[in-house]
């Protein structure tokens, strides 16, 4: 559970979102820092660092713009939300529309966790998703309900990606050393089930009610 807890902390304590990002993307893709996609997250990063939020928002756009087949554009897209909500927190003039502007690269990152093959990328990028979207609810009280009711619904849908992952597993007779292991799934699945327990007292504490 150690990404939801690093970067619900940098949103806390003014740290960095996108350095936390980082490291897990450069881990689920396996290449070094500095390389490929990851060059543009790490120049979001160091704007992020000196509170520089549009520049680190501009620079991914850029990106994304510029490759627009890159396969990792959805880390971007993930990326850019996150600054759009760090903007939100340390400026609560524009909350609402920085929030909306998260929740929209959040939607342009979706495809990520919807692949056929459900892997670390795909695993991986859904928990991004559902946390997104859980901190646009605390963020903006108008989008509360609705942000928590679309995290819990991420988390359910990441549940039932995992549990088809332990079939898939159950059923192979040699295992791949760079997928999934039933360790892996079992540990996501108890992240997973954690996130619904809380995003679930969120809603009771802010009297959110079914279809809110």
């Amino acid at each position: 559970m150690w990404i939801w807890i690093e970067q619900r902390r940098a949103l806390s304590d003014n740290g960095s979102v996108l350095s936390v990002f980082i490291s897990r993307v450069a881990d689920t893709i396996g290449c070094p820092p500095g390389e490929y996609t990851l060059t543009v997250l790490h120049k979001m990063a160091n704007y992020e660092r000196r509170e520089h939020y549009d520049a680190a928002i501009n620079a991914g756009i850029a990106w994304t713009q510029a490759y627009p087949q890159d396969g990792l554009n959805d880390m971007v897209f993930i990326g850019i939300a996150w600054e759009y909500l760090k903007k939100a927190q340390h400026d609560s003039t524009h909350v609402d529309y920085d929030v909306h502007q998260a929740l929209l690269y959040r939607d342009k990152a979706l495809p990520a966790g919807s692949e056929n093959q459900i892997g670390w990328h795909s695993v991986k990028a859904m928990r991004d998703l559902a946390l997104l979207s859980e901190v646009a609810g605390d963020l903006s009280p108008m989008r509360r309900c609705l942000q928590y009711e679309n995290s819990i619904k991420l988390l359910e849908r990441r549940t039932a990606m995992l549990r088809d992952k332990q079939d898939e597993i159950s059923r192979r007779f040699v295992l791949d050393k760079e997928d999934l292991t039933v360790k892996d799934v079992e540990y996501f699945s108890d992240e997973t089930r954690a996130a619904i327990e809380r995003v679930q007292r969120k809603q009771q504490h802010d009297g959110c009610g079914s279809g809110q």
